[in-house]
């Protein structure tokens, strides 16, 4: 089921806002030779303060986000930051920049950028707590609770099976279709790709695992972009070797996968609005299942 013309519209305007407010700043992350792709490493005011530049200025988008659940699906907020956060790192350009910068030592970087996909996934994680924060206020302004059923010590062994079953399911899916669709390092096709890649992962983790928390699934991106630089870091013993293989993208669909040539930021935009659009899907579908299923069993 689409969502209402009014949530519609609320998603649209929350998430160009927040595009708009993080566009501000995407000349302070800039790496200092002006090279291009968004990266806390390279960024020209060192990791911490960019991290916490983008934590700030992402602040409107996360509030926009919260309205956008209140009145919707809750992963709309995920999704509204999500998108808006894209913009900026689509605006930023690809992984060339990141790659040819005059101060790169390759292939060890791809450590760097390891450490890098676990900051920006605490940052997302603390995104869901901040949407799903502002959620639960305006629901309350407005008087909007919702029953809470018993809560059994099975029922929490049982959920937390399937996340971690739904967070696995959703890596493996999304890594085996980003390695096939994503070949090139231009930057309309990696963020196309790894929305596509983790739509069919969050869609087949929860179509088969519906118990999973959608916030497990949410994180399966760190995981394939984690295993695809370790990959990288281990595979290629010096910058050549890793250059030809670089060069060669386009012909080799696994000498150097397509998942290794994407930057965390890809992964924590998005990939996650992936995510949130394969989740929304597969719970539209259950749904729909089972209320086909009581028509028939009242029949």
């Amino acid at each position: 089921m689409l969502p209402s013309l009014r949530n519609r519209l609320v998603i649209t305007v929350a998430a160009a806002v927040g595009a708009l407010i993080w566009l501000s700043i995407g000349g302070h992350l800039r790496a200092a030779d002006g090279s291009t792709g968004l990266s806390l490493m390279t960024a020209r005011h060192g990791p911490v303060l960019s991290g916490l530049l983008v934590l700030v200025v992402g602040l409107p988008a996360v509030l926009a986000g919260g309205l956008a659940s209140a009145v919707g699906n809750p992963l709309s907020g995920v999704f509204v930051a999500a998108v808006a956060l894209s913009v900026l790192v689509g605006s930023s350009g690809g992984m060339e920049g990141w790659v040819f910068r005059h101060d790169a030592r390759l292939p060890d970087d791809y450590l760097g950028l390891i450490v890098e996909m676990m900051i920006w996934m605490v940052c997302v994680l603390g995104m869901l707590y901040a949407v799903r924060f502002v959620q639960g206020i305006v629901n309350w302004v407005v008087a909007s609770h919702e029953p809470v059923g018993e809560i059994t010590e099975s029922l929490i062994r049982a959920k937390r099976l399937s996340s971690l079953a739904g967070f696995g399911v959703s890596a493996v899916v999304a890594g085996v279709v980003s390695v096939m669709l994503l070949r090139s390092p231009d930057r309309g096709q990696v963020i196309c790709s790894l929305i596509l890649a983790f739509f069919a992962g969050g869609l087949v983790a929860t179509t088969v695992w519906p118990n999973s928390h959608p916030w497990a699934i949410l994180m399966s991106p760190a995981l394939v972009a984690i295993a695809a630089y370790g990959w990288v870091a281990l595979s290629f013993s010096s910058a050549s070797e890793f250059l030809q293989a670089w060069n060669s993208i386009g012909d080799s669909a696994l000498r150097l996968p397509g998942p290794a040539v994407a930057l965390p930021a890809h992964y924590a935009s998005a990939a996650v609005v992936g995510c949130t659009l394969g989740i929304g899907g597969a719970q539209s579908m259950n749904r729909s299942r089972a209320r086909l299923d009581g028509q028939a069993n009242r029949e």
